[in-house]
Order: C-alpha cells, then structure tokens, then sequence
C-alpha cells in the first residue's frame, strides 16, 4: 500500500468518527433537552396506561397526569357533561346548606346555653311556657261552662217543641244554632292550645337533650 492509500484511508476513518461523534451529540442534546409537548397519562377503567399529547377521551371519568414542557407534572381533574357539571354544582349546593345549617345549629346552641347556663333553668322557663298556655285552657274552659249553662236553658225551652223542632220560634232556633257553633269553637281552641303544649314541651325536650354536654360537671368548670 502506498502512502496516498494510507492517506485516503485515515482521513475516511476520521470523517467517520467525526459522524459519530456528532450523532452521539445530538442524541445526548435531544435527551437533555426538554420536550415541547404536553404529555397526557392515564389508567383507564380496563386497567390499561394510556398516554396522548391531549386530554384522554377514555379517562374522561377520572384524573389525568400531564407532564408539561419543562418535565413539570401536574394532575387535571375528571371533564363533565353539562348534566353532569349541573348535577355536582346542585350537590355542592345541598351540602353548603347542610354545613351552613350544621353551624347555625351550633351557634343556637351555644346562644341557648348562654341563656340556659343550668337545667333548673331550663326547667323553669318550660314551666312558665306551659302554664301560660294552661292559663288560656282555663279561660276557655269558663267559656265553655257557660255555654253548657245556657245550653241547658235552651234544651229546657227546646222541650215544648220536641216532637217538631221545626215548630220552634226562630229566636229560640238560632239561640240553639249559636250556642252549637259557639261550644265546637270552643272545643276547637281547647285542642288547638293542647297540641301547643305538647309541642313545647317537645321543643324544650330537645333542646335539653341539644344542651346535656353544656351542663355536665365538665362543660361548667
């Protein structure tokens, strides 16, 4: 081999390295750098892992992993139909509500253990309630003994027609009709003042059993 061969030959095998090595290079540079496309990952309800460069359709119903330009990852929640987004802003809404009523419970009860520091308390504003009521059955009931009064009276009168009441004079006919509609009034407001103590007394039992905590030993010191 003469030296113009060994010539050619060597500067080949440098150009081929020289190819080499810039290839290597440009991988080198490709895995450093970072990538310019978002990256979508998921499991999906078969157990599968699928990737796209955009949200996955199949993962619609649940989390997605997306790895940004940069190699940051973040999480993106489920994506929901319009019926769906309604449906969850309604039950965000019951369960804002439950919490507001939850904490307004809360607040009455502190307000009735500030004004109800005892039991004894409690038991006497219960017994001030209840006899207020049982005042206006007395009331009521005086009523309806004077009506029972003049009812005698008239079924007294009433006699001389009882074989015909239509016969009666009409004075005598709507002094009866009244008396009548007056005594089913009366029995009206006697039960309507009964199912208002019991009522009470159901209140004030709830609120005593909202209250135990407030007044154990515990809750006073």
């Amino acid at each position: 081999m003469d030296d113009k061969d060994l010539t050619m030959r060597k500067d080949r095998c440098a150009a081929a390295l020289a190819m080499a090595m810039l290839m290597l290079a440009g991988a080198s540079h490709a895995q450093k750098s970072p990538s310019t496309t978002m990256v979508y990952s998921c499991v999906d309800a078969g157990g599968r892992r699928l990737t796209a460069d955009r949200p996955i359709a199949a993962c619609a119903d649940r989390e997605q992993q997306v790895t940004m330009p940069g190699g940051a990852v973040r999480t993106v929640g489920p994506t929901y139909s319009e019926r769906e987004r309604a449906e969850q802003a309604a039950q965000q809404r019951r369960e804002a509500e439950e919490r507001y009523r939850a904490n307004d419970g809360k607040r009455r009860e502190r307000a009735l253990a500030t004004r109800f520091p005892t039991k004894a308390a409690h038991d006497a504003e219960r017994g001030e309630a209840v006899d207020v009521l049982r005042a206006q059955i007395r009331i009521v009931q005086e009523r309806r003994s004077f009506l029972l009064e003049d009812r005698k009276k008239i079924d007294q009168d009433m006699e001389f027609y009882k074989k015909d009441p239509s016969k009666a004079p009409a004075p005598l006919q709507a002094r009866l009709d009244g008396n009548r509609h007056d005594l089913k009034e009366v029995d009206e407001q006697i039960a309507t003042i009964n199912d208002e103590i019991k009522a009470t007394n159901l209140r004030f039992d709830e609120e005593a059993q909202s209250l135990k905590p407030y007044w154990t030993p515990a809750a006073s010191r």
